[in-house]
């Protein structure tokens, strides 16, 4: 999981973590490097700086095994919250050495499927920890979302879906939620991803944002039916929505005085989703507006001559309790493994993820109005870390969409291959063959004729080839 020399400088530099030391050798004062326990750390690509050696860079199967360790093992045992910097940093480095390789198979896009749905967990269970950056994490949250647009976009051109793709292409729509041009850009996915159910979630969250419907948002991101760890991307942005919240309900209601009378602060707080009215009391006081006490009742004024302006100092997300309620007590491992593996992907062959119906015309022409009914999407088998969080995903005999009704259609297979590149023709290798003459003689005489050479091919034989055929030949083909 580490180069050997990597182990060593670094044991001379006294720069291992705590769970790469060897407790049983180390003092107080020395510390050991433990061979087994050891990950490569990321190493920045600094202007002049020289490339890795090859024996420095791990293939394939070391970065899974690399991976496997830091969920099962540092994860698992020693909590996400004491090993998040370790993890965040080998993760790192596990990408950076599929790039180097240039390696983009279905190896690379299950590792950067963990790594991100590591990152967005982070994103939610450690926004309030001391010394964790939000800003940091979503970054490199970002990047491997990138990343593994880019491998889907070339898996699209080889007609290979990934079995997850889905549920990522989804986490990219939330991250881009503002973006205008996201619905675009997804409109571009083949219609087994568009309208797979992860895909129009995403899109309908994107569209409740940009048109300001705030209340109807944060019901449907705490419904059942929102994935957990499709709420816990929608967390990082519920800082700018309810921002924009207070300032459309600040200004856009029109009274004498253009004050408001006071609003529930109980009601606000269902309204923009806090868990408590405690949030939202700070909430509201970050922005400087005012709000009336009367025992247990609060109220919140919304003045319309009064600006709301955010404050230099950036408001920290929160945690949201109400998320933990769909995670349902599932361990972090489950859910950074949720999905289906995608090992059975061959990636070598085109693969048709549509009955051969759906070319016929007229499905063609009311494949929007029959809601993608003869549309089949392939589903491998899952991983045996299966949740309820991705309920579609939990049975492999279960498609995301119905099959056709043809059921003669459904096991149909398409093949390019032709008779030729079956059963290839038989090559026979011509044989050269002269009459016999004393070769130990050699004639002087200009009108004496050479042996006159026979060509064999197989059971047809050509003899007594004429040299002034051959030339006439010759002479006809350079006219």
């Amino acid at each position: 999981m580490c180069p050997i020399f990597e182990r060593y400088e670094r044991e001379y530099q006294k720069n291992l973590d705590k769970l790469e030391i060897n407790q049983e050798m180390s003092t107080d004062e020395i510390f050991y490097v433990d061979h087994k326990k050891a990950v490569k750390r990321y190493q920045r690509s600094d202007a002049g700086k020289e490339q890795p050696l090859p024996c420095d860079v791990r293939p394939p199967p070391i970065l899974k095994k690399t991976l496997n360790y830091l969920i099962d093992e540092i994860i698992m045992k020693h909590g996400i919250e004491n090993t998040h910097g370790f993890v965040r940093d080998r993760t790192r480095s596990i990408r950076q050495d599929f790039s180097l390789q240039n390696i983009r198979d279905k190896s690379a896009v299950d590792a950067h499927e963990r790594i991100a749905r590591y990152h967005i967990l982070c994103l939610h269970q450690l926004c309030e920890k001391e010394g964790f950056s939000v800003q940091q994490e979503k970054e490199q949250l970002f990047k491997v979302l990138q990343s593994l647009q880019e491998f889907y976009d070339e898996g699209k051109e080889k007609s290979i879906i990934y079995p997850n793709e889905a549920e990522f292409r989804a986490y990219y729509i939330i991250s881009h939620i503002f973006d205008n041009e996201i619905v675009r850009k997804a409109e571009l996915y083949p219609k087994e991803i568009l309208f797979h159910p992860y895909v129009q979630l995403a899109l309908e969250f994107q569209s409740l944002t940009d048109e300001g419907i705030y209340s109807r948002l944060f019901k449907k991101v705490f419904s059942p039916e929102t994935p957990y760890l499709m709420g816990c991307l929608m967390e990082i942005h519920f800082n700018i929505i309810r921002k924009k919240a207070l300032i459309a309900m600040n200004s856009a209601i029109k009274y004498k005085d253009n004050r408001l009378p006071p609003y529930p602060a109980e009601k606000l707080k269902n309204l923009l989703g806090f868990d408590t009215l405690e949030d939202l009391i700070d909430f509201i006081k970050y922005y400087g507006i005012d709000m009336e006490s009367n025992e247990d009742y609060y109220g919140v004024f919304f003045d319309k001559k009064k600006e709301i302006i955010e404050p230099e100092i950036s408001l920290t997300q929160k945690r949201t309790e109400q998320l933990e309620r769909k995670r349902d007590n599932i361990s972090y491992k489950e859910i950074i493994n949720n999905g289906v593996i995608n090992d059975d992907i061959d990636e070598t062959q085109p693969m048709f993820s549509f009955n051969q119906d759906i070319y016929n015309s007229n499905n063609m022409d009311s494949m929007e109005d029959s809601n993608m009914d003869d549309v089949n999407m392939e589903i491998k088998e899952p991983s045996n870390q299966n949740s309820s969080m991705f309920p579609v995903f939990n049975n492999p005999n279960v498609n995301v969409f119905n099959k056709g009704n043809d059921s003669s259609l459904k096991n149909t297979t398409f093949s390019f291959k032709t008779g030729s590149e079956i059963n290839p023709p038989k090559k026979e290798t011509p044989t050269f063959t002269f009459s016999s003459s004393d070769k130990n003689t050699i004639s002087t005489n200009n009108n004496t004729s050479n042996p006159k050479p026979t060509f064999t091919f197989g059971s047809i034989k050509t003899a007594n080839v004429d040299n002034k055929s051959v030339d006439n030949n010759n002479n006809n083909k350079s006219g």
